[in-house]
């Protein structure tokens, strides 16, 4: 899974350059190269982390690609992907705009200088906006826009990676050995790669060339001739996996 993965994540680098060159006339091209390289640099951290036996790590990591990639989604979704592009920076101006709010109430000569320094004239003080934006909306609302086949395994290890992001309990078997007086597994280095990061490594591949064809819509290019070998060692390699499973 590991080899295959590599492939799909060079085909996607390919073709990321290729849309680069291409002309970014509009913000929804430029907030769709800022997604798709964050994508790919996320999931080349997650091969070398389940490569190398981290799987609970890259599951941390993946959480974010996920995130990031129904975003993307969700602005490609919409009748006007301009607009939710621009409203995208809009809730970074808004949230940037209520840390400084927040910070000008610190009693501190720390604080004070540095919004002399960067907010001298409180115009990001200043900024509000009263409507509610679309990144304020629930993550998982946000995640019905990767599609009806795509949502369930997407919010399956979304939700799954919150575990271990946040330090919940359920998590504590993957550190800890409960069946030899808890002892922890990292005195054992890295484990080897197993039929979980096999599994998140098949689900990602799948979501990096949905994120393809994505691109090449965006950017009015051909798919990479190699995306269709990739397609059918997914399928290949998915009874394999979920044999590994069960």
């Amino acid at each position: 899974m590991i080899k295959t993965a590599r492939h799909t994540f060079i085909i996607a680098r390919g073709l990321l350059c290729r849309c680069a060159k291409k002309s970014q006339d509009s913000l929804r091209k430029r907030v769709a190269l800022f997604f798709a390289s964050k994508i790919l640099r996320s999931f080349d951290a997650i091969i070398v982390l389940c490569e190398n036996g981290f799987c609970e790590d890259a599951e941390i990591v993946a959480r974010s690609l996920l995130e990031a990639y129904a975003k993307a989604c969700y602005i490609e979704g919409q009748q006007d992907p301009e607009a939710a592009a621009r409203e995208l920076l809009e809730f970074w101006h808004k949230k940037i705009a209520k840390v400084f709010r927040r910070v000008q109430e610190y009693p501190d000569t720390f604080y004070e200088e540095f919004l002399q320094k960067f907010d001298p004239s409180k115009k990001i003080r200043s900024y509000r906006v009263k409507k509610r934006l679309w990144p304020e909306k629930p993550i998982h609302e946000i995640f019905r826009s990767v599609g009806e086949e795509t949502f369930p395994v997407c919010r399956e290890w979304y939700d799954l990676a919150s575990d271990v992001v946040h330090s919940n309990a359920r998590v504590i078997p993957e550190y800890l050995d409960t069946h030899n007086n808890f002892r922890p597994f990292s005195l054992c280095g890295p484990a080897s790669p197993d039929s979980r990061s096999d599994r998140l490594l098949h689900c990602l591949c799948a979501i990096i060339m949905l994120m393809t064809e994505g691109l090449c819509s965006t950017f009015a290019v051909s798919m990479p001739k190699e995306s269709d070998e990739i397609h059918t060692r997914l399928c290949e390699l998915e009874s394999h996996v979920l044999r590994k499973v069960t």
